[in-house]
């Protein structure tokens, strides 16, 4: 959807730079949408990861309650720092902009994070036997953690370029 042109885009376009800058700007804004997004999803996983640890209590599943609550513990963390980490903010006018296909790049990793953890999302409702499950949840938060760390080392590496 293409929002309506205002006075101060206007005026900014006349800056040089600036329409670069709004563009980046509004890549960073849709990054930090799909990272509340993946967070969200990861929150919901943790719920269902609690709700399956009550069932455990009560003896309707048999799954290690402690093997739950490593996971949910995971999912808690690795929800935190998708939605709290940086998104490529750089002012107007510093040097140390993120280039914009470079923020492309930094999309591209959040939607493979959010693919992944839709599949961990869809693991945990099938409810697979309780062995399986919790080493397939295990292995998936890995390699949302590992995604996510390559995510962060990319920006970092662009960074200090």
């Amino acid at each position: 959807m293409k929002r309506t042109t205002n006075i101060l885009d206007r005026i900014g376009s006349l800056i040089p730079g600036y329409i670069g800058y709004a563009k980046r700007d509004n890549q960073r804004i849709s990054d930090k949408l799909l990272r509340n997004q993946i967070a969200a999803r990861l929150v919901e996983v943790e719920e269902a990861i609690n709700e399956m640890q009550k069932n455990a209590a009560r003896g309707q599943i048999s799954i290690n309650l402690l093997e739950l609550e490593e996971l949910r513990k995971g999912c808690s963390a690795l929800s935190a720092k998708i939605k709290n980490t940086s998104y490529g903010a750089s002012a107007l006018f510093n040097k140390e902009q993120i280039k914009e296909e470079e923020l492309d790049e930094i999309y591209r990793h959040d939607e493979y994070i959010l693919d992944q953890v839709e599949h961990l999302s869809l693991m945990i409702q099938q409810e697979q036997e309780a062995i399986f499950l919790v080493t397939a949840v295990r292995s998936k938060l890995k390699d949302v953690g590992k995604a996510f760390r390559e995510r962060t080392d990319y920006i970092q590496f662009k960074a200090n370029k």
